[in-house]
Parts: C-alpha cells; structure tokens; sequence
C-alpha cells in the first residue's frame, strides 16, 4: 500500500530530535527534584513547640508531671530520644515560673543546648541561614489555685535533603 518511502529519512530525524528533547526534560525534571532544599526549620520549629505546649497543659492547667524536674520531658510528650541527644538538630525548654514571686517551680532542656545561646543570638540579627530557627510561646496555666507562668522555646535546624534524609 505504501510504496512511497521518500520522506522516511525527514520522519527519523524529527523523530531522534523529539526523543532527544523528551530524555532531556525528564533529566532536567529529576535534577531540580532531586537538588532541592528546603528550609523547614521554622515549620519543624512550630510543630515542635504545639506539641510539647499542649502537652503541658491540661485546658487551663498545668500539668502535675511539668511541675517535677524529676519527670522526662520527652517520654511524657511522646517524643523521639533518638531526635534529641547533644548533637541533634532540635531543641526544646520548658520554664515553670510562680507567676506572684517569679520562683522558678522547674525547668527542663532537651535536645542540641548550644541553640539555646544560638536563638539568643539570632535574635539581634537580620539573616543567619546556618542558624536554627526557634519559635517561643508564653502562657499563664492554673496549679491549684496559683497561676503559674509557662515559657516553651523550641528550635529546630534541621535542612530539608533528600539525599541525606531518605533512609
């Protein structure tokens, strides 16, 4: 039927030049995906401290376990120990403050404590890529009776890669 063959050299051509073009845009395509990162330090950072915030409190009250410094922080709040050792890349404290005498009632740490001095820091400045991120939350709970002042700091440095956190 088709004995005319006379355009098939023109036909292969285009043919090599669109299966060249579809290879590289997949290529293109997986490169930007796989090259990306993303700064979720603040997201992680805000994730963090909800939880360990409610976690503290009960509705209106403060948690009998928050007023113990004996209590572990992490087990309570059913967070992960192996996220939270010296060289991690979050942070969190908690400060139990009587609101009438400003006493300290307790106070825990857990996590990277050098963010601690490094969100102080980052406070004073415009721009720190290499610097965790840290979101604070203050709020007035009830112990029987007595207010109590709860101050939660949560940071978190941790950088988005894929390479590096698809185990």
């Amino acid at each position: 039927m088709l004995s005319n063959k006379k355009g098939g050299k023109y036909l292969s051509f285009w043919m090599i030049l669109v299966w060249i073009l579809i290879a590289t845009g997949i290529a293109f395509g997986v490169s930007i995906f796989y090259a990306a990162n993303i700064d979720v330090k603040t997201l992680e950072a805000n994730v963090l401290l909800k939880k360990v915030a409610d976690c503290v409190s009960d509705g209106n009250d403060v948690e009998k376990w928050a007023l113990d410094e004996k209590s572990d922080l992490l087990e309570k709040c059913d967070l992960n120990k192996n996220h939270f050792g010296d060289d991690s890349n979050y942070f969190v404290k908690v400060k139990t403050t009587d609101y009438d005498s400003n006493r300290i009632i307790s106070g825990f740490k857990v996590g990277n404590h050098a963010f601690e001095a490094d969100c102080d820091v980052k406070k004073g400045l415009l721009s720190a890529k290499k610097f965790p991120n840290c979101v604070e939350r203050d709020f007035n709970l009830l112990n029987e009776d007595k207010l109590v002042f709860v101050e939660v700091i949560a940071s978190s440095n941790a950088v988005g890669d894929r390479r590096r956190n698809a185990r």
